[in-house]
């Protein structure tokens, strides 16, 4: 397990900005107000998470974390402009592939409705059919 983990935090270090995943990784922006039981069982109860190349990152006021390792501040800078320009209500918001704002969630719990957003995306239809 702590070779994984090393690992994962290596593979982040040359991540400059949120569009170094551009057409890799749909990332989900999630704000700090989310406590880690939330994150927790977000993972534990959401197996479609790699199927469908999300990538979880945790927005604080003065940084990004991914895999609760602080990332550059360039990347932090690059999440807040997007963060920024969403209502404080939602507490979750979805990126694209394609680098686009897809979808802002209230609740992180709520899997079906975040899976069936994916799901209904070209790019994720053309993905199922592919595997």
């Amino acid at each position: 397990m702590y070779i994984i983990c090393i690992i994962s935090a290596n593979s982040f270090i040359h991540i400059y900005h949120i569009n170094d995943f551009l057409w890799k990784k749909r990332v989900l922006i999630v704000r700090s107000a989310i406590k880690d039981k939330e994150i927790t069982n977000f993972y534990r109860f959401s197996k479609g998470i790699p199927e469908r190349d999300i990538l979880v990152v945790r927005y604080q006021r003065n940084q990004s974390l991914i895999n609760n390792n602080p990332m550059k501040d360039s990347f932090h800078r690059s999440i807040s402009k997007i963060i920024d320009s969403i209502d404080q209500k939602f507490c979750c918001v979805l990126i694209g592939k394609d680098g686009g704002v897809k979808e802002s969630y209230l609740s992180i719990s709520d899997t079906s409705k975040m899976f069936s957003d994916i799901d209904k995306m070209p790019m994720r239809r053309i993905e199922m059919l592919n595997r």
